[in-house]
C-alpha cells in the first residue's frame, strides 16, 4: 500500500474555503467554492464540491479544524473524482502539495489528539457509581518570552459539568488552542463532599499525581473529603490547582461551587486565631 495512504486520518467534516488555482481540463479559473471536508490526513483530504473539479486541478484549501480561530492553509491537486447527484455534487480526493511544514504538523498534532483522546467520567472512588454534577474545568497555557525571561499565559478555558452518568462533553476537551503548539491542559474536578481533584497534584500532601494521562485515561475517582482535613488548605489547594487570579472572569462555574467552602476556611482560621 502507498505510504501516504496508510497516513493517519480523520473521519470529520470541516468547513473549508476552495480556491481553484490552476487546472486540468475545464475547471474554472479563480473560483471561490465554499464546501466541507469529509475527512483528512497529513497527506490530503476528501472533500465535497458542487461544482466538478477535474483531476490534476490545483486547489488553495483554506479550512478550521473545529473550535480553532486559525486558518490553515494547504495547496492540494485533485487526484480522484466522483459524481454523487446528477452532476450537482461531487466527492473528489485531493493529495496535499507545497504545503508549510507548519500546517502539516499541526494537521498531524490534532489528528492524534482526537484519534487518542477518550472520553472523561467522574466516579466516586470508593462506590464507583457516577458522579452528576461535578465541575471540570480545562486551561491550556502557552509559553512566551520575554528578553531574558520565559512565562505562561492562559489560552483556553472550558468549564463542563458531568451528566447524570459522570460524563463530561468530551469534544470540548480535545481541541487544541489555536495559534500555538498545544500541550494538554490542566485540569481540576471539584464536587462538594468530595477532595477537589488535579491531573497534576493531589490532595492532601500536595504530591505529584503519576495515575493520570490525557489521551489514555478517561476515568476520574474522587475520593470523600474526610472529617479532619483543613477546609484551609484545601481551598488553597483549590486555588492552586485552577490558578486561581488568571484569567479568573472565565472561572465563574467552579469559583461558584466551592463559595460555600471559603466560608468555613475563614470560619476555620477564625476559630484558630481565638485558640
Amino acid at each position: 500500500m502507498d505510504e501516504k495512504r496508510r497516513a493517519k486520518r480523520l473521519k470529520e467534516e470541516i468547513e473549508i474555503t476552495i480556491t481553484v488555482v490552476s487546472g486540468g481540463g475545464n475547471s474554472p479559473k479563480e473560483k471561490v467554492l465554499y464546501n466541507y471536508s469529509k475527512d483528512i490526513s497529513v497527506s490530503g483530504a476528501r472533500i465535497m464540491a458542487n461544482i466538478l473539479l477535474p483531476v490534476d486541478t490545483l486547489l488553495k484549501v483554506d479550512f478550521k479544524l473545529k473550535n480553532l480561530q486559525q486558518t490553515i492553509t494547504a495547496l492540494g491537486k485533485v487526484k480522484w473524482i466522483k459524481i454523487l447527484f446528477n452532476d450537482e455534487s461531487y466527492e473528489a480526493g485531493v493529495e496535499f502539495v507545497n504545503t508549510p511544514g507548519e500546517a502539516i504538523h499541526r494537521i498531524a498534532d490534532y489528528i492524534s489528539w482526537k484519534q487518542k483522546s477518550k472520553g472523561l467520567k467522574v466516579i466516586d472512588a470508593e462506590t464507583g457509581q457516577p458522579i452528576e454534577g461535578a465541575v471540570l474545568l480545562a486551561e491550556w497555557a502557552e509559553c512566551k518570552e520575554l528578553p531574558g525571561h520565559i512565562y505562561s499565559d492562559t489560552c483556553k478555558i472550558i468549564e463542563v459539568l458531568t451528566d447524570r452518568e459522570g460524563n463530561a462533553a468530551n469534544e470540548e476537551f480535545i481541541h487544541p488552542p489555536s495559534g500555538i503548539t498545544f500541550f494538554s491542559p490542566r485540569l481540576t474536578v471539584y464536587k462538594k463532599g468530595y477532595v477537589a481533584w488535579n491531573n497534576e497534584y493531589i490532595f492532601p500532601g500536595r504530591k505529584r499525581r503519576t495515575d493520570f494521562k490525557w489521551g489514555s485515561d478517561s476515568i476520574i475517582k474522587l475520593e470523600k473529603f474526610e472529617q479532619g482535613y483543613s477546609y484551609d488548605d484545601h481551598v488553597a489547594f483549590i486555588q492552586e490547582a485552577h490558578n486561581f487570579g488568571i484569567s479568573s472572569g472565565k472561572k465563574q462555574l467552579i469559583k461558584k461551587v466551592y463559595e460555600w467552602e471559603e466560608r468555613k476556611a475563614l470560619e476555620e482560621r477564625s476559630q484558630a486565631k481565638k485558640n
